[in-house]
């Protein structure tokens, strides 16, 4: 699947169908494009501490 692709998605409650195309395509990435810039611009793009256990040291007795 390229940029130019569609692609064809059914909607599991309705069953109604939609196409996506590469128009939609930029939209997202032009829009993540977007949010990325916001988040950057406020802060470092960094999770944070704490989000997992510190390594064990070998040299740690």
């Amino acid at each position: 699947m390229g940029p130019h692709s569609e692609i064809r998605a059914i909607d599991p409650t309705s069953g109604a169908h939609r196409t996506y195309g590469p128009a939609d395509r930029v939209e997202v990435l032009v829009e993540v494009g977007r949010q990325l810039a916001w988040v950057e611009a406020g802060s470092p793009l960094w999770p944070g501490e704490g989000l997992l256990p510190p390594i064990k040291s070998v040299d740690a007795n």
